[in-house]
């Protein structure tokens, strides 16, 4: 497995898609095992939701079985059926994204949505994308090995062109990063120098010290960025200080230890 993630986008600022009912809706009308078994010569696994399958995480119990005839119901219940064409991006480069992006086309056109397919150039592919000139596209990403999803889904993310926000998303994020970082600290980096004398003993372990509190400032200084005012900000202005000031004892030591 890999955490290459292929995907349909939508812009969230254009009318009918700014409906989220109309967004889940066209989430149920994927046939994504039919698309991974006739365009990407089965080379994935077909996913419902943003994690891989093998994860222990994945929520299978969610999972949905596939149905046109339920998302053209579905699709007819939201009084869709007669809306405007919308176009679907694709890089034109790639022969199995755009036949992937014709096949999905195909089937929201055959269960009520009218959708066309537009393959472009990489580089026009990217400005409509920045530009925000699309209804729908077929994206691609590689996610971080912990499947962090914050550039496609974080309000401004590099790679969130269809402008989608929610302030839970983000505050939850925010969250999980700051429970990570504190107890980072606290396990690793968050511990007083103490005795200086038997960091004193293994010159290998000062340097040591010396990189875990670099980190710990790192750290420090990135969680600021998730940070407004409040204890999270004193926190990390609190480390970034201790962490500083550790720094140069340890450096002031190693080089007692080097003369």
């Amino acid at each position: 497995d890999t955490t290459v993630l292929h995907y349909l986008g939508c812009n969230t600022a254009r009318a009918p898609l700014d409906d989220p009912a109309l967004r889940s809706c066209l989430w149920s009308g994927i046939n994504r095992s039919h698309l991974v078994s006739a365009f990407l010569s089965s080379h994935g696994t077909a996913s419902q939701f943003p994690v891989s399958p093998a994860s222990p995480l994945y929520p299978s119990a969610l999972e949905e079985t596939y149905s046109l005839a339920a998302f053209s119901d579905a699709l007819e219940e939201l009084g869709l059926s007669s809306s405007r064409t919308l176009t679907l991006l694709v890089n034109e480069e790639n022969s199995f994204k755009v036949s992937a992006a014709q096949e999905i086309a195909d089937t929201f056109t055959a269960a009520g949505l009218p959708v066309t397919v537009r393959a472009l150039p990489w580089e026009e592919y990217a400005a409509a994308l920045a530009a925000g000139n699309f209804d729908l596209y077929y994206g691609e990403v590689r996610l971080s090995a912990d499947w962090d999803l914050s550039a496609l889904l974080g309000t401004g993310g590099s790679l969130n062109y269809g402008g989608w926000a929610d302030p839970q998303t983000d505050q939850g994020k925010r969250d999980a990063f700051m429970k990570d970082y504190q107890e980072l600290l606290s396990d690793s980096f968050g511990r007083e120098i103490g005795d200086t004398h038997a960091a004193a003993l293994d010159r290998s372990f000062t340097k040591t010290l010396i990189l875990h509190c670099r980190l710990a400032v790192d750290l420090s200084e990135l969680a600021l960025d998730y940070s407004g005012d409040g204890e999270v900000k004193d926190l990390a202005e609190e480390m970034i200080e201790q962490h500083t000031a550790q720094v140069d004892k340890l450096q002031a030591l190693l080089q007692s230890l080097d003369d």
